[in-house]
């Protein structure tokens, strides 16, 4: 899973126990001091805001992946170099294609898959 994926699932959450914290409010309020009006809306301003934010996340998210693939596109039959897991020497190799796999851009170069982020040079 996926830090954003934590992270929207996370926001989720607190959405659900902010309302469910607010009806809470409002259930167990003493009648002759009821709930002041600007703090309920201030609650729902609040609310809102977050919805806008996670919006902003998603649009943000969606711009980076079609920036990537269309960076990814464009090193196609061209030389990259990326340092492998668990090694510390370069490997150098031709871009033969692109794809997505789980949200993450990756170049097939030789007989591997390689993410995006651990290119370190590319040549003609």
């Amino acid at each position: 899973m996926s830090l954003t994926t934590t992270a929207t699932q996370g926001a989720g959450e607190q959405r659900v126990n902010f309302l469910n914290l607010m009806i809470a409010q409002l259930r167990n309020q003493d009648p002759m001091a009821p709930l002041d009006n600007y703090q309920m809306t201030s609650q729902l301003a609040q609310l809102s805001q977050l919805d806008q934010m996670e919006q902003m996340n998603t649009a943000f998210r969606d711009v980076l992946l079609y920036t990537e693939a269309k960076y990814a596109a464009s090193l196609i039959g061209k030389q990259v170099s990326w340092v492998a897991p668990g090694t510390t020497s370069p490997v150098t190799g031709r871009v033969t294609g692109a794809e997505q796999v789980n949200g993450e851009i990756r170049l097939r170069v030789l007989n591997d898959t390689v993410a995006l982020k651990d290119v370190v040079t590319v040549s003609e």
